[in-house]
Parts: structure tokens; C-alpha cells; sequence
């Protein structure tokens, strides 16, 4: 019996696609890990289901890859690396399965984008934990996962935060949930939803004896399971806020306020960007974002001070008296740009097309964790490096977003280029392995090692190797999951 015909008992025939057109659309993403077509497609809609394409990928012996989120892709984690992969495309369990205002935590499914929850959780008056205008198709699970970083450094208590939480797959077909969903489900087996009846709410992360499969699972590419729903911490909707920026030509100037702001606790969203990323995020048209870029400020630091609760008002005010009491800068305006638009920003995704493809149609990003105190010599030394390989500085867009309490930083560097230009794209390839070798030779922590990072990052650590190795081989003993991907290059056995 075939593959599909296998699947096809347990599925309906529109779940199953074996239609090149749209194969090819899964070939390959906005990165340079080379394209390979998989051999199928199918669009569960329930967990069981999911649960069921594990079981027969590990009888029949072919590879899963699980996608959630749409079109446009960047990191190549949902690129095919084996032969005969099957994608298992989450996208249609798409619902908010509960929302509770009292615990701030709503539970979702795969599918959910962060549109579809913002419009969901605006009725309850409560906000989710959003990255920076994140694509429109982009799965809120799959974001939070990955540990895309949130603009809410104040609420960002742990790396996987807002996650708590989830139900998981592994890659031998079994199920458990995580967190303390898992903690009563194993010592007294109640159903997720039975402990919602009961006034849970799966807001802890931890489970059973400490044990967080969770944090193992986040960041593994779908190496070793499918979520197939989580519960996601929220935040009160801002009954009373106002957007500031502090801009100057010199980064090394917004790094005292930005520091302030954390340690203080005062500002909600909190993040800096340069001019180049300031552009694409406001403008649509590639000449737009280029004479905006020229006329803005080098260095932004874009925060929202924030009221909410019984007293907004009064919360709002001892902030700025703080503010004052601190002397840290809160400007009400941005050169060539209004405050409203910037602030149109925040808590919302991109607008088509994604921001980071407006300036050349393309853009390849270099992703490392610093601190705060350190991304201004990081900055120097790619400028450095893609001056040296005759790319503008100018194309380069920069985004500085401080995590975990401002304990550490996201840094990112979007490269912008050509889709057409093959002699480009050579120069930005070389540009980004030279630039990562430098930048982890002077303690950049790379937490995403996406694509040839992989490569780069773990010969460095071959005991860490040696242990993930033992994870994988506990709960993806046959390699069905994302082979290929971080340090497993094993096939299928």
C-alpha cells in the first residue's frame, strides 16, 4: 500500500495534495537552503489526526516536516533536507479554543494568526504578546516557538514566554501535554478541557517533577514533535497610552534611556531600530522607504508608556513623573514621520507585502542574542565587514529588541537585496557566514541556528551535540521529524 493511499484512510481526499503547483510552493523560502520538492501535502484538522500521520510516518518510514504558518517563508526551517518529505500543514486548525480576562491566557491552535487573536481577545479587553509587526500569516504558536522575541520586555519573565502550556506529539506517535496541563493530566488524568471546567487555566510551564519538554521542544525546528495547541499568556488592554521615541545620531546614546526605561519598569513596548527598518515598516514603495530612510534620524528608540487596571490614569501619571524623576528623554515627535504612524505599529501585523521584502524584494537576516551594552561594537563590526564587501550599509536594516526583563537583546540584521541580482546574492551569502564567524568569535549567542548556522554553531559544542542526540533519540527514535535540520542529519531508519 502507497503512501497515499495509506494516509487516505485516515484522512479525506482534499487533506491529501499531491499537486506539483502547489508542492512547489513548499520547495523553497526567502533563504539560501537549497529547494527540494516534498511529496505531499496534508492539512490536518484535529489532533487526533496529527497524531495518526505520526503513527503511519513512523510504520511506513517517511519524514514529516510541520508548517503553520503562511507564505512568505524566510529561515528554511520548513524546506525539505530529506528525500520523500510529507508536509503536515497545520493552518486549518485555526481556532481559539478558550479565552479567559480573569487569568490573561487564552488557548489556540496551530493555525491562529496573530490578526485572527487580536480580533478575538479585543472583545475580552486583553492584548497578546506580539513580536515587531510580524508577517500576517504568521502562526502565533509557531512565533512564540521559535522564540521570536515579543516588544514587551516588562513581560517577557523566561525565553519561552508567553507560551505556557501545550499539547505536543512527539515523533514516535505519542502524546502529552506540557506544563501543568501535564502536571494534573499525569497524576490525575483530566482532559485540558475538564481542567478549564475546574478553573485551570494553564498559565505555568513547568510540569510533572520539573520536567519542561516544552523549552526542549521550542526552538527545534520540528525536530522532535507537533504542537497542536498551546496556552498563551496575554496583558490587559491599555485603557490610557502614549508612544515616545528618543533618536539620535549615535546608538551608544540610546542605550542609557533604554536601560532606564527596563530597569525602572516603565515602558510596556520597548525596542530600537534604524532608519532603514523605520522606512520599510511605514512606507509600501521601495522609493518611499528610500527618501524616508535618508530624511529619519540614524538610531530610534521607539516606548509606549502604559495605564491600565482600576486607576489608568493614575498609573499613567506616576509613570511620567518617573520619567521626569529620571531624566530619560520622551519626545512627541520623529523627523519626516508622524508619532501616530509609528504608533499604528505596534500590537499589529504587517500590512502586504511583508515589511522586510518592500526596500529590493528580498532580505536574508543574521540573528544573534547580546547585550544591550554590546550591540553597539556588533554594529561597528558588520558595517565594517559589509563595507569591505562593497554592499551598502544603507540597504541594511537593524533592529535592537531587549528581552527576559533587559536581561539580554535580540539583534537582527536585515539584509536587503535584489530577488534577481545572483551576483548580490553571492555577496550578501558571503557576507552573512563571515559576518556570524566574527560576531560568535566575540560571544554572540546564536539561539537560531537556522540554515548553514547550524554548521557554524555546534562543531563548538559536541557535547551538547552528544546530549540533543539522546533527546532526539527518546522522542523521535526513527528520525521521522525535520531530518536534517540543527545537528540531526540522520534519515529515516
Amino acid at each position: 500500500m502507497s503512501i497515499t493511499e495509506r494516509l487516505g484512510k485516515e484522512l479525506n481526499t482534499d487533506q491529501i495534495i499531491d499537486d506539483d503547483e502547489i508542492l512547489t510552493e513548499y520547495a523553497s523560502d526567502h533563504s539560501f537552503v537549497p529547494a527540494k520538492k516534498p511529496r505531499l501535502v496534508v492539512k490536518p484538522k484535529s489532533a487526533m489526526e496529527v497524531q495518526k500521520i505520526v503513527n503511519i510516518a513512523n510504520r511506513l518510514k517517511f519524514p514529516l516536516i510541520p508548517v503553520s504558518s503562511g507564505p512568505p517563508r524566510f529561515r528554511g526551517d520548513t524546506v525539505p533536507s530529506a528525500d520523500g518529505v510529507v508536509m503536515v500543514d497545520l493552518r486549518e486548525m485555526n481556532r481559539v479554543i478558550w479565552v479567559s480576562r480573569r487569568d490573561r491566557v487564552c488557548v489556540i491552535e496551530p493555525g491562529v494568526t496573530f490578526g485572527q487573536l487580536e480580533d478575538e481577545l479585543e472583545s475580552h479587553r486583553l492584548r497578546s504578546m506580539m513580536p515587531l509587526c510580524p508577517k500576517s500569516t504568521k502562526s502565533v504558536i509557531a512565533s512564540h516557538w521559535e522564540r521570536n522575541p515579543i516588544t514587551c520586555p516588562r513581560f517577557h519573565w523566561d525565553e519561552q514566554d508567553p507560551l505556557a502550556s501545550t499539547e505536543f506529539i512527539v515523533g514516535n506517535g505519542d502524546s502529552m501535554w506540557t506544563g501543568d496541563a501535564g502536571l494534573v493530566g499525569g497524576l490525575q488524568p483530566m482532559s485540558p478541557a475538564k481542567q478549564r471546567e475546574k478553573g485551570m487555566a494553564h498559565k505555568v510551564p513547568f510540569g510533572i517533577l520539573n520536567m519542561n519538554v516544552q523549552k526542549i521542544g521550542g526552538g527545534s525546528q520540528g525536530t522532535l514533535g507537533i504542537c497542536t495547541w498551546a496556552s498563551v499568556r496575554c496583558e490587559l488592554f491599555p485603557e490610557h497610552e502614549e508612544l515616545f521615541v528618543v533618536y539620535d545620531d549615535n546608538i551608544q546614546n540610546l542605550i542609557e534611556p533604554a536601560t532606564k526605561l527596563i530597569h525602572y519598569r516603565l515602558a510596556d513596548d520597548l525596542f530600537i531600530l534604524n532608519s532603514v527598518n523605520l522606512a520599510a515598516l511605514l512606507k509600501r514603495e521601495a522609493d518611499d522607504i528610500r527618501a524616508l530612510r535618508d530624511t529619519l534620524p540614524p538610531w530610534i528608540l521607539v516606548y509606549t508608556l502604559v495605564g491600565y487596571g482600576t486607576m489608568p490614569e493614575k498609573m499613567f501619571e506616576y509613570k511620567e513623573i518617573v520619567l521626569k524623576d529620571k531624566q530619560i528623554p520622551a519626545m512627541d515627535s520623529l523627523p519626516s514621520s508622524s508619532i501616530k504612524e509609528v504608533q499604528a505599529l505596534i500590537r499589529q501585523p504587517s500590512d502586504d507585502p511583508y515589511w522586510k521584502l518592500r526596500l529590493k524584494g528580498e532580505s536574508r537576516d543574521l540573528i544573534f542574542l547580546t547585550s544591550l551594552a554590546k550591540s553597539p561594537g556588533f554594529i561597528k563590526t558588520v558595517q565594517k565587514i559589509a563595507t569591505k564587501a562593497k554592499f551598502p550599509n544603507s540597504d541594511i536594516g537593524i533592529y535592537i529588541q531587549p528581552i527576559r526583563q533587559g536581561c539580554y537583546s535580540h539583534m537582527e540584521f536585515d539584509i536587503n537585496m535584489s530577488a534577481e541580482d545572483q551576483a548580490e546574492a553571492k555577496v550578501v551569502q558571503k557576507l552573512i557566514k563571515e559576518a556570524a564567524n566574527q560576531m560568535f568569535s566575540t560571544g554572540a549567542f546564536f539561539n537560531q541556528p537556522y540554515g548553514k548556522l547550524s554548521d557554524l554553531i555546534y562543531p563548538h559544542y559536541p557535547d551538547t551535540v552528544k546530549v540533543l542526540k539522546i533527546v532526539k533519540k527518546i522522542f523521535d527514535p526513527k528520525s521521522v521529524m525535520s531530518p536534517g535540520k540543527l545537528c540531526f542529519s540522520e534519515v529515516v531508519e
